[in-house]
């Protein structure tokens, strides 16, 4: 039987693990590069979504800063953010990731025995919001339009998908696949690329395309653009974003 992918934690959270770290502790990026043993590529990779933060990575977390005087909090704060990620899972199936995840390390378990209690099993409706955000769509209530249970192929995707919702679209995608008041379902995964991703741009969460994807519908990309840009949807103009923080993976209702 073919093994599914290895458990890991989402990108996203590691880099505001990484933020935090460098916040209260005054921890840079070279330091924990050369604590880990690797590049400071292989850290700028994990910060921007290119590799994922696996079991292996976390272990090597755990070595190298169990002498620091902030490595407890870099243990709990991984360990969070991983039970946060699978949150949506049955026990008994979240346990197995942890197991298979940490590799069975004592000081991983006890920092899972002390965690709130999630819910494990999916919600009967996601929030729907009317502008793209990030994080936790429970934490940011005052934005959220109203509460939409999903089709059931878009909800399996939904139930075990980190902090998924449901978003309005406010304008007429430039490519005419997407219209005003159309509803679709926003997983914030930054190792998943679909067709349509969220991007944020100096603080601002967009909605974009790779320029490859957009060469024949916008009229602003030139002949012989690379295929490592992105369009804005809302403008088909060139846009040069920070980092992907989710991705749209289907139409949850559209206009006719």
């Amino acid at each position: 039987m073919r093994e599914g992918p290895k458990p890991y934690i989402p990108g996203k959270d590691v880099v505001d693990i990484l933020l935090e770290l460098k916040c209260r502790y005054g921890i840079r990026q070279t330091t924990i590069a050369d604590i880990l043993g690797v590049s400071r590529q292989a850290i700028t990779d994990l910060k921007a979504g290119k590799r994922r933060f696996t079991g292996e990575m976390f272990e090597k977390f755990l070595v190298a800063f169990s002498q620091e005087p902030w490595g407890s909090w870099v243990a709990e704060a991984l360990v969070e953010a991983f039970l946060r990620h699978y949150r949506y899972l049955p026990e008994d199936q979240l346990h197995k990731r942890l197991d298979a995840f940490s590799c069975h390390s004592k000081e991983v378990l006890e920092i899972a025995n002390k965690r709130p209690a999630y819910p494990n099993k999916a919600p009967s409706s996601y929030p729907v919001f009317s502008i793209p955000v990030t994080g936790d769509p429970d934490g940011i209530p005052g934005r959220v339009v109203e509460r939409l249970a999903l089709p059931p192929a878009l909800a399996a995707q939904a139930a075990n998908a980190l902090y998924p919702y449901v978003l309005r679209i406010d304008f007429d995608d430039v490519s005419g696949r997407l219209r005003r008041g159309d509803l679709v379902l926003v997983l914030q995964d930054t190792d998943r690329e679909t067709e349509v991703m969220l991007v944020q741009l100096r603080g601002e969460v967009r909605l974009a395309r790779r320029a490859m994807c957009c060469r024949e519908t916008a009229d602003s990309v030139r002949d012989g653009i690379q295929g490592d840009g992105w369009i804005a949807m809302d403008s088909a103009k060139m846009i040069e974003p920070e980092r992907v923080v989710g991705c749209v993976v289907g139409i949850v209702q559209a206009l006719l």
